[in-house]
């Protein structure tokens, strides 16, 4: 009986240990080679000499309640064809995230304008299908994002307080891991206005 009560219990401490190792975020060497994930991480490492991806922490996993997205696609005749250069396509160019859309409009005086709260969408273009992937409130925006292969998505995020997210999507079962960042930063990331000077607009 004690030797069954002691193999039970090294049983759990390895099942449990492996858990904690779970925890950590974990980036293959072919993910961390992505253009956009690295454009990331180097703004990061500017801001904080010590910003590293083995500080991201588990925070949540769950399910993605899956439902129409409200932002225009473009297949759609009210797209807006200046969205255009931030979709973030799949290798195959058939499907795209998209979460610039509903986030933000040029207004009549050619300035960009922004929304408060934040949709993200995957659009499927064969099927013209919009689904809403996730949805961010004033205090979390979505950075970036990235494909690591047709059915897994990055989500670059940060929150108001200057910490940093990477949320990882599983579109083969609509579920997600985020990861937080274990520390906030000192200094606040002004990645969004990159992004944008990159694709030729101004935020001032």
């Amino acid at each position: 009986m004690k030797k069954i009560n002691y193999f039970i219990l090294i049983f759990s401490l390895i099942t449990i240990s492996g858990i904690a190792q779970n925890t950590k975020l974990e980036l293959t060497k072919e993910t961390q080679k992505d253009s956009i994930l690295n454009r990331w991480f180097s703004y990061y490492k500017n801001l904080d000499s010590t910003f590293s991806f083995e500080n991201f922490e588990l925070e949540s996993e769950r399910k993605i309640d899956t439902m129409p997205g409200f932002a225009f696609a473009i297949f759609d005749k009210e797209f807006e064809k200046y969205h255009e250069p931030f979709l973030v396509f799949n290798s195959s160019k058939k499907k795209y995230i998209d979460f610039d859309s509903y986030f933000w409009f040029i207004n009549s005086e050619n300035k960009i304008n922004f929304e408060i709260d934040q949709e993200i969408d995957l659009v499927d273009i064969k099927s013209k299908m919009i689904y809403r992937v996730a949805f961010r409130g004033p205090s979390q925006l979505v950075e970036d994002a990235f494909w690591e292969n047709d059915y897994t998505v990055y989500l670059l995020e940060v929150l108001e307080e200057n910490t940093p997210i990477i949320s990882k999507i599983d579109l083969r079962y609509f579920s997600r891991k985020v990861y937080f960042y274990n520390k906030k930063l000192s200094k606040k990331s002004n990645y969004q206005e990159l992004r944008f000077k990159e694709k030729g607009y101004s935020l001032e």
